[in-house]
């Protein structure tokens, strides 16, 4: 059975530590739904399970401009500011509610 690659578990570990456990997992792709409050739209978070590179798609209605987007993680570099980008969303959503 083929594994994850090291880039596909270390973005995996760092998601984990930074969000906790996703809300569900499928395979090797993990789901996170971050909402504050009943009556706020939910942002969701994907995270594939791919053999190589991480990819991400993250699922926000309050961004009008930008509301879906994905990227490739290929380097270790990307995923702190990532996180920190999903953070922000988070918070923003949160003071709507």
């Amino acid at each position: 059975m083929s594994q994850r690659s090291t880039m596909s578990q270390y973005v995996h570990a760092r998601f984990k530590a930074a969000f906790g456990s996703p809300n569900n997992t499928l395979g090797k792709d993990d789901h996170w739904k971050f909402q504050s409050s009943p009556d706020v739209q939910p942002i969701h978070l994907l995270l594939n399970g791919t053999l190589e590179d991480a990819v991400v798609w993250i699922f926000d209605s309050h961004d009008q401009a930008d509301g879906v987007y994905a990227t490739t993680i290929t380097r270790e570099q990307q995923v702190d500011p990532l996180i920190k980008q999903i953070q922000d969303r988070v918070q923003r959503a949160s003071r709507r509610g």
